[in-house]
């Protein structure tokens, strides 16, 4: 019983080091260069919030014209087809400046979900140059503090950095577009960055996935 419990409990970490431990094996035979990001955030969601993701996020954070364009990282479009979903992850937060996680009650029941967040949550993934929050916490509706006690830095980041609500009042998302571009800051400069494995494709369009 205990070792089901043990099992259970610790894997997502299990599987978070049997990662870090085959890609240092890679490292070994090709050393990795300095991080240097890709993308402006990428984007943690549950496929059910797909809708939101790619009508609302992408369409006020990519597609306007006389504001700063952000570039993301969206599964759908730019994970690379037939790589490990654990190495798809990892790159993906890594080449990524911040991780905006889009949480509600089917994020928090998604095992991969949970892995993309625990991941984000790491020292070195959660804060930035002068101790900077990473992870970006926009909750799309009111999860019960409760349920959120079982993810070890969440409520931290929580009390120590501004979450963001999407707002049920049309009136109020001027204000929460405003809040997210300044916890996202200035947009990474994309043309001095190379080929880091990911598909980096403006032309492919994530409408097409709504149809599925």
């Amino acid at each position: 019983m205990f070792a089901v419990f043990f099992i259970s409990y610790y894997h997502w970490k299990i599987k978070y080091l049997m990662f870090l431990l085959r890609r240092r094996n890679e490292d070994d035979e090709e050393p990795m260069r300095g991080r240097r990001f890709v993308y402006d955030a990428f984007v943690a969601h549950n496929s059910e919030d797909i809708r939101w993701v790619v009508h609302e996020l992408c369409h006020n954070l990519e597609d306007v014209q006389d504001q700063p364009r952000y570039k993301l990282c969206i599964h759908q479009r730019n994970f690379l087809p037939g790589a490990p979903i654990v190495n798809n992850i990892v790159k993906a937060i890594e080449t990524s400046r911040k991780t905006i996680c889009v949480l509600t009650r089917s994020f928090l029941r998604s095992g991969w979900c949970e892995f993309e967040l625990q991941l984000a949550q790491t020292p070195d993934n959660l804060f930035g140059k002068g101790g900077s929050c990473r992870l970006i916490l926009v909750f799309l509706e009111k999860i019960p503090r409760p349920l959120l006690k079982k993810y070890k830095h969440l409520e931290a980041v929580m009390d120590r950095d501004t979450y963001l609500e999407w707002p049920g009042d049309a009136r109020g998302r001027p204000l929460f577009w405003r809040r997210l571009r300044a916890a996202l800051g200035k947009p990474v400069n994309n043309e001095q960055v190379g080929d880091l494995g990911m598909i980096d494709d403006e032309n492919h369009e994530l409408v097409p996935l709504l149809r599925i």
